[in-house]
């Protein structure tokens, strides 16, 4: 039943509805049929009971005694005789054996027993139909005989009255060839009726199933083009108010579901691509930050690296200054002993003169050199000052760009709020991002306050080397001073005493200016050392960034 369509099911109903009429119609005509035969009957009955009426009216003339038997049943079978009915139809009567005892039309069947006569069929009707009429008082019998004047037999019926008071019946029948064609008109009216009533229903029905099957026809479209993944239909059934328009409405809201269905998708695709982007760009971020820690971190391990090689230089440069101041030293206190015996003896004194002039021109040579260090040391530590300055700018570029990591994470975690269940996942990455962020920003704050220290320390450093600069030019100039008196010594001997008076002042000053070098020379070793603490502190410090940047770049690519 399920594979038959609703077009057929409503069309069986018509065939159903015809075969149901049809039933209608040959019980209706079986109970015409059965109607006409029973009012025929009831005619044949009657006037078989108004001849027996006859007949009881003459069997009380034989009771009241003014006639005989015998002259009331000839009387009343005269009478009977006579009585006609419509189309010259009579009343005979036989007796109990079925002889003919009186016939007015067929005066040959006096005296005839009709037991063993048979209709066309062979059918004996009278050794039928007595022995009912003897036990219930009446009967009928439907046999085929011939009409008068006619060859061909046609059913008739006969009703058979038995008078008990005279042992007689009384037989009337009737061709009931028009019952037939009452019945035939009947049944061609019923078909007439029944076929415009199946008729009417067809076209009631087909309307029926037009205005079913389309729009049933049009759902199954939209519901295919629905299928296919186009939201886009306008559904037009929804105006019935009919089961049909309940399916339409009920379609139009799964329409809107799947609308409403392919939005979250595709607002969850967007959220999807937005969370790739971020994703992406916290990727970039990482590698770009990654590339400009490491040049930092190259650039503050050159630095530190430049550093050490300075202090290293200048512990050398110290330690010859220092073999140099002493070998000063020792030449002023042998210029003291050659003023003390130059009156001993003048070549002695001018001996002393030209070791003192050559003495004191490697003074102004090394003063010279230890000058030139101190300027180029004086130029590497400003140099480490700016690339201190640089670091602390760098730091300033890590410290935004946590800031930016940290503003980041804050997003992505409004937008895992926002994302509910599904963006629980996400928003554990984003405080794990944050919290790296966190660490950076601790770990940059660290390596700013180093390098703070660093600049503190070069700052200090370029003070003392400026110290020294001074120092050693003051001492080229005593140099250079010891040397034009020399000369002077040189020009005229007979000025020796004021000369060697004007010597020993000026060892005297070249052993304060060589002990303020040895004591300057010290102040300077005291901060080359410092600087390579600092210098070394920035390496490790340096290192230890490059780790915690790493740490921190892994975590986030991991996550």
């Amino acid at each position: 039943m399920n594979r038959v369509s609703i077009a057929a099911r409503l069309y069986g109903i018509i065939a159903i509805f015809t075969v149901a009429l049809a039933i209608f119609g040959g019980s209706a005509l079986l109970s015409e049929r059965e109607s006409l035969y029973a009012a025929r009957i009831s005619q044949l009955k009657s006037l078989v009971d108004a001849a027996m009426g006859v007949a009881e009216r003459y069997r009380g003339e034989v009771t009241k005694g003014t006639m005989t038997e015998a002259e009331a049943k000839a009387a009343a079978y005269a009478d009977i005789g006579a009585m006609r009915y419509g189309k010259g139809d009579y009343i005979f009567v036989i007796d109990e054996a079925g002889v003919t005892i009186a016939h007015s039309v067929n005066p040959k069947a006096l005296g005839k027993n009709f037991s063993g006569v048979a209709d066309a069929r062979g059918f004996l009707f009278t050794a039928d139909v007595l022995p009912r009429a003897l036990r219930d008082g009446s009967a009928t019998v439907t046999y085929q005989w011939q009409r008068a004047g006619e060859s061909e037999p046609i059913d008739k019926l006969s009703y058979y009255g038995h008078f008990k008071p005279w042992g007689v019946i009384m037989v009337t029948g009737v061709y009931i060839d028009d019952l037939r064609a009452e019945l035939a008109a009947a049944a061609w009216q019923l078909l007439v009726k029944g076929t415009l009533i199946v008729l009417l229903l067809g076209v009631v029905t087909m309307f029926l199933v037009r205005s079913i099957i389309r729009p049933l026809h049009a759902l199954n479209g939209d519901m295919r083009t629905l299928a296919a993944g186009n939201t886009e239909i306008a559904i037009r059934e929804v105006a019935l108010r009919d089961e049909v328009g309940m399916m339409a409405r009920s379609l139009v809201v799964l329409r809107d579901g799947l609308v409403e269905r392919e939005a979250l998708a595709a607002a969850q695709a967007r959220d999807q691509d937005v969370r790739v982007r971020r994703a992406q760009q916290l990727d970039r971020l990482a590698s770009t930050f990654e590339a400009d820690i490491s040049v930092l971190a190259g650039e503050m391990s050159g630095a530190a690296s430049a550093m050490e090689r300075t202090s290293t230089t200048m512990s050398r440069v110290i330690a010859h200054t220092t073999e140099q101041s002493v070998g000063a030293v020792a030449a002023a206190e042998q210029t003291s002993a050659n003023v003390q015996t130059v009156a001993a003896a003048t070549e002695e004194l001018a001996a002393s003169i030209r070791e003192i002039a050559t003495q004191v021109m490697r003074s102004s040579q090394i003063s010279r050199r230890a000058a030139e260090e101190a300027q180029r040391t004086d130029t590497i530590v400003k140099t480490l000052a700016v690339t201190a300055e640089r670091i602390g700018s760098v730091i300033a570029v890590i410290n935004s760009i946590a800031r930016q990591t940290d503003l980041l994470a804050l997003n992505a975690t409004i937008e895992a709020a926002r994302a509910g269940q599904a963006g629980r996942g996400f928003a554990v990455v984003a405080s794990e991002v944050k919290e790296l962020a966190s660490q950076t920003a601790r770990a940059t704050d660290e390596v700013g306050n180093q390098i703070a220290a660093i600049q503190a320390e070069t700052r200090q450093a370029v003070i003392a080397i400026d110290a020294i600069g001074g120092i050693i030019n003051e001492v080229d100039s005593i140099a250079t001073g010891i040397a034009a008196a020399m000369e002077e010594q040189g020009v005229a001997t007979e000025e020796i005493a004021r000369n060697v008076q004007e010597a020993a002042q000026g060892t005297l000053s070249v052993n304060g200016a060589i002990t303020q070098m040895r004591h300057a020379t010290t102040d300077v070793e005291a901060s080359s050392v410092h600087v390579l603490g600092s210098a070394q502190s920035l390496g490790r410090t340096s290192n230890a960034l490059s780790m915690t940047v790493s740490e921190f770049l892994g975590n986030v690519k991991a996550a």
